[in-house]
């Protein structure tokens, strides 16, 4: 539940921020 998953995912959105 969560992991590579959750970082890849918080990179995406700071990047499309």
């Amino acid at each position: 539940c969560g992991g590579i998953d959750k970082r890849t995912i918080e990179k995406f959105e700071k990047e499309a921020a």
